[in-house]
């Protein structure tokens, strides 16, 4: 009897680790309201954990959308969430909670909705908008310079770039168009031209010819004589 009992306290030490190393995350809650709230976390099946939060004060200098945070003290195991109940001390407007027929998140959001406030299980637009705007930020490069004045000032070189540019290209567009218009006409002028340069070369070679000929006829006639 006792090596049964021995062999089955053996077994569940085993599997305890196991157990809780596939449990989801703790439920973990955000109060973005002025009014302390106490959280009620009902599971499947499971006992239900409670724990309180405290509002955020006015004045208080946190990043926007973060709140004060509260969490289970216990480990939630396998137990889905059916609910997160919420009440806020002093609330001037009702509270929409949150329900669920069974979900392993394990983030939620006590929010001002409106006409009321609101249990929810996603980040508000202004948490999503505040992390979007953290990620984009790029930090500059050592030695660059920072702020709206050196964003101008890079804006208006590019612009004078773009500029020159543009210049450029109307000037060579303007090239271009002129020399279509000389196009084949001029080319023909050329030609021409070249051609009454041979035409003459060619009377003159025979001109030459000519007075060569009647010059050596001379020749002949005085030494004949």
């Amino acid at each position: 009897m006792r090596s049964i009992t021995a062999r089955l306290l053996f077994l569940v030490a085993l599997a305890a680790p196991a157990a809780h190393a596939q449990s989801y995350k703790k439920p973990v809650v955000s109060n973005r309201t002025r009014f302390n709230a106490s959280v009620t976390v009902n599971y499947a099946s499971c006992r239900s954990d409670s724990f309180r939060i405290s509002g955020v004060l006015p004045s208080s200098t946190r990043p926007v959308g973060e709140g004060n945070t509260g969490t289970s003290g216990s480990n939630r195991g396998l137990c889905l969430i059916r609910s997160v109940n919420v009440a806020l001390d002093g609330a001037d407007k009702p509270v929409r909670n949150y329900t669920s027929s069974g979900t392993s998140y394990y983030r939620f959001y006590i929010v001002d909705n409106g006409d009321h406030y609101a249990v929810l299980s996603t980040a508000p637009a202004g948490v999503a908008k505040a992390k979007a705007a953290e990620t984009a930020y790029k930090e500059p490069e050592r030695g660059e310079e920072k702020g709206p004045d050196k964003a101008a000032e890079r804006a208006n070189e590019k612009s004078g770039r773009d500029a020159a540019t543009v210049a450029r290209d109307a000037q060579r567009a303007k090239d271009s168009a002129a020399a279509a218009e000389k196009g084949p006409d001029k080319a023909a002028e050329r030609a021409n031209e070249k051609s009454g340069r041979d035409l003459a070369t060619v009377a003159r070679d025979a001109q030459r010819a000519k007075d060569s000929a009647a010059k050596a006829a001379q020749v002949f006639c005085k030494d004949g004589s």
